[in-house]
């Protein structure tokens, strides 16, 4: 029974084996291939150690392609070889990784590795090879239509035009790829950018342009808290500082940045700062302290195969030497770097400055020409869009124009129309005609003739002058004077009239509106018993600066209107304004005509009669 249960047991864990290796298997499937490659990420950041370990992982994934694990496991063997500073073992790794890639037409990732492959190449000097990585990369990313992806290319190639002194077509790159970083307002890509354009600049000597884009990738960093890159910049800073002159500054900046490259264990960039840093000794004729510094430069370059700064500090060991006075050392050193550049030009040999292939030449020229061509669209179409509201914001200030013209003219043909009706006004001249007729029929004949007489000359001038909209002050009293006239014989009364003005001698070009004063004594006249008061009028017209003054006396006990006198009053002003502006300024100008005021007067105590006050714009024919 007991050997049963064993068996039983055996059979059990037999079976169910294959069960746990798939649920194994389906854990590791599971989000486990984007989890392994940010697990690799961070061991190789952390240098914890397990990389490899964690890189072999990938043969147990499954439901991918061999083919691809294969590239992503080379692919990631390389980058821990870049970080540990294994060139020749990055190259090997890289260029597997593409043949798998390749294989499967993965553009994406052959674009990445392309690109970093040109890194490499361009550490330990190998510039052609470099260029042609990058020149790959370009091409795969020009099809995708990457843009950030094509400017990190354009900025690599930049930098290895620069290597080989073709400034020009460095400045160039690095330009078209700021402009896409500022579109997409990366600011780590573009301060990158702006540190490499001031190397060109100061390269090229012109060190107000390379001051200011050292000094805003430098600000750029510094927001982002970028410590590692501002070490960079400040590196470049110091060798810019040295080239100007300025020793003491330079120091201070580069050994600032020295300190931050061996705590971030930046070997690269350590040497780089090593060799700037002997420089600035050297130009201070510190030759001893110089020569230390290009050793441990030489050192770090020798160990970690980074022979473009081997040859560069190889040739400023021997100007130190020279410098110095050494001439043994100097000539050992000089013969040491002739041997490097010319085994580097020998590796070498189609790198002359960095040449593009014509086809991918091409391809960029044909895209700068698209982009410009969608620029261009893009600036003609907001064009339109600010033309089109520009019409239609002044085709609404027409509109608007328009509609106060328009309202002002109906406006004054209603004024016009009103003041007409008070020159001509029908009652008055019916009760005028009345008049005559009850004389007539009373038999006062002579009454009724000069009463005809008086009417028939009063209404000749009144003719006259309503056809004009200004007349002069000496013909609004000769109308004035007829009013009165005709008044005197139609009330049988005698009525005094005093006319006062300031400029009197000058009433032929002195000009009021028409009758101005006729619809403000007329109504004087109105439920006035004339016969038991003799009515004495009273007017003035005094000029004051640019006014003239109108003041119509009365002694009569009939009620001003006042409501009626405003609206004489406005339509008087209404009128004159109109006349003189566009009804656009019909209502500033308006201002010109002083208030109305009525007021009673009084004589011991007791009411006598009405005063009515206002003021013109003084003018003069």
């Amino acid at each position: 029974m007991k050997s049963l249960s064993i068996t039983i047991c055996a059979l059990l864990m037999t079976a169910l084996f294959p069960f746990w290796v798939i649920a194994d298997t389906l854990e590791i499937q599971k989000g486990s291939y984007e989890d392994l490659q940010n697990r690799i990420y961070e061991s190789i950041e952390h240098r914890t150690g397990n990389t490899n370990e964690l890189i072999s992982e990938f043969k147990r994934l499954g439901g991918f392609d061999a083919d691809l694990l294969l590239g992503m496991a080379n692919y990631f063997k390389a980058e821990l070889n870049y970080s540990e500073a294994a060139w020749n073992e990055a190259i090997e790794n890289y260029s597997a990784a593409i043949r798998y890639f390749d294989s499967l037409n993965e553009e994406g990732r052959l674009a990445i590795t392309y690109n970093n492959l040109g890194l490499v190449y361009s550490f330990i000097g190998e510039y052609d090879n470099s260029l042609d990585a990058y020149s790959k990369a370009l091409a795969l990313e020009l099809d995708m239509g990457d843009q950030t992806a094509i400017a990190e290319t354009y900025q690599n190639m930049a930098n290895i035009f620069s290597a080989g002194e073709n400034y020009d077509k460095a400045l160039e790159f690095h330009q078209k790829a700021l402009e896409v970083f500022l579109q997409e307002r990366n600011d780590i890509r573009i301060a990158a950018t702006y540190n490499n354009l001031a190397t060109i600049f100061a390269r090229t000597q012109k060190y107000d342009e390379a001051s200011q884009n050292y000094l805003n990738a430098l600000k750029t960093y510094g927001n982002l808290g970028m410590e590692h890159e501002e070490s960079i910049v400040l590196c470049n800073i110091g060798s810019l500082k040295t080239r100007e002159g300025s020793y003491n500054e330079a120091v201070i900046y580069l050994e600032r940045a020295l300190v931050i490259l061996k705590a971030r264990g930046d070997r690269i960039g350590e040497a780089r700062a090593y060799s700037l840093l002997a420089d600035t000794y050297a130009k201070r004729n510190d030759h001893q302290h110089a020569i230390f510094l290009h050793r441990k430069a030489l050192n770090i370059a020798t160990t970690y195969s980074l022979n473009d700064i081997y040859i560069d500090t190889k040739f400023s060991l021997y100007t130190t030497y020279k410098s110095a006075g050494n001439w043994e050392k100097a000539l050992a050193a000089y013969e040491g770097y002739i041997k490097s550049r010319d085994q580097l030009l020998k590796e070498n040999p189609a790198f002359a400055g960095g040449v593009l292939d014509k086809e991918l030449e091409h391809r960029i020229i044909e895209r700068d020409r698209m982009l410009q061509r969608a620029q261009l669209r893009e600036r003609i179409l907001f064009g339109l869009f600010v033309f089109v509201g520009l019409l239609a914001f002044l085709a609404f200030i027409i509109a608007t124009y328009r509609r106060r013209i328009i309202r002002s003219q109906n406006e004054y043909e209603t004024v016009r129309s009103k003041l007409l009706k008070e020159k001509f006004n029908a009652t008055a001249v019916i009760d005028y005609l009345n008049s005559i007729r009850e004389e007539m029929i009373k038999g006062n004949n002579q009454n009724a003739v000069s009463q005809l007489d008086g009417f028939s000359n009063m209404m000749q001038i009144m003719m006259e002058n309503s056809c004009q909209q200004f007349i002069s002050l000496r013909k609004e009293i000769e109308f004035l004077r007829s009013f009165l006239d005709f008044q005197k014989e139609r009330y049988n009364c005698d009525i005094e009239c005093n006319i006062e003005s300031n400029v009197i001698h000058n009433a032929d070009q002195v000009m009021v509106p028409s009758m101005l004063t006729q619809s403000f004594i007329e109504h004087a006249f109105v439920n006035s018993d004339c016969a038991e008061t003799k009515p004495t009028l009273n007017f003035a017209f005094m000029r004051r600066g640019n006014v003239l003054d109108v003041i119509i006396e009365n002694n009569l006990n009939a009620s001003a209107e006042s409501a009626v006198l405003e609206e004489r009053h406005r339509n008087l002003g209404i009128s004159m304004v109109h006349h003189k502006s566009s009804g656009y300024k019909m209502h500033r100008l308006l201002n010109h005509l002083g208030p109305l005021h009525t007021e009673v007067r009084t004589v011991g105590g007791r009411e006598a009669g009405h005063r009515v006050r206002f003021s013109l714009p003084f003018m003069v024919n």
